[in-house]
């Protein structure tokens, strides 16, 4: 019920006045811009909607936090793999999705599309090696083979259904291991290959239940959560050497 009567105030909103010419416009919103992580969370899909007044191709991206990552380069040396090379690996958006009308080189050329970061070879890391027998490419494209493997970028775009030709949706899927944090969900309007309006609109995903609680305490009472994993893991070899004194 929610969803339809954002519709209709979406579709009032961008709806042109008898007699009066406006430039074209797009208007979105999600189902829900909270995530909750709970200890049971198995994944979420989100429902992006929204009208747009006149003709145009909508493009959907979804980028998460940003996270650092650490990459060693293996090879063989006398029959053994081995380290061989590591680069920091900085600034890589932890989540990234792509929806769009039609396919993306029949919406605008390659250049515009890197210029807006909606290609996923626009995405610019910062890369940081010790490593003189490997390119930068190569320790980013293992960074974007590993999130792939994980799940959260997507393989090629979803699609955008665009319905009467005013109101449009597409799903976002969020895996079980999305990370925590703030998401912005930016949705543009292309005509003729140019971009003629966008939006931005947040998403959280964040921890919630007994997990919160939990990572909340270990991060802001360090202290006492090192002291609690000392005595357990204190009260752990105290039992297990009652344990095997009775089997003796």
């Amino acid at each position: 019920m929610r969803q339809w009567s954002l519709l209709i105030l979406l579709l009032a909103l961008v709806w042109p006045t008898p007699g009066q010419a406006s430039p074209p416009t797009v208007v979105a919103d999600l189902s829900s811009h909270l995530i909750a992580v709970t200890s049971s969370f198995d994944g979420a899909n989100l429902l992006l909607f929204g009208a747009l007044s006149g003709e145009g191709d909508v493009v959907v991206v979804v980028r998460g936090p940003e996270r650092d990552f650490t990459v060693r380069r293996k090879g063989e040396t006398l029959g053994f793999w081995i380290n061989q090379g590591v680069a920091a690996v900085t600034d890589v958006p932890a989540f990234y999705f792509v929806a769009a009308s039609k396919p993306l080189n029949a919406i605008a050329d390659p250049t515009t599309l890197r210029r807006l970061g909606i290609m996923e070879d626009s995405l610019r890391f910062r890369i940081h090696r010790d490593d003189s027998h490997a390119d930068d490419a190569a320790y980013g494209a293992a960074v974007l083979a590993r999130l792939r493997q994980q799940g959260l970028y997507s393989t090629q775009p979803a699609r955008v259904q665009v319905l009467g030709g005013q109101l449009f949706r597409t799903d976002i899927l969020f895996p079980s291991n999305v990370p925590v944090g703030v998401y912005g969900v930016e949705v543009y309007l292309f005509q003729n290959g140019n971009v003629i309006t966008a939006q931005t609109t947040p998403l959280v995903v964040s921890r919630a239940g007994l997990e919160a609680d939990i990572v909340r305490f270990t991060q802001q009472e360090r202290l006492w959560y090192g002291l609690l994993v000392l005595a357990f893991s204190i009260a752990l070899g105290w039992l297990a050497s009652v344990v095997f004194r009775r089997h003796d």
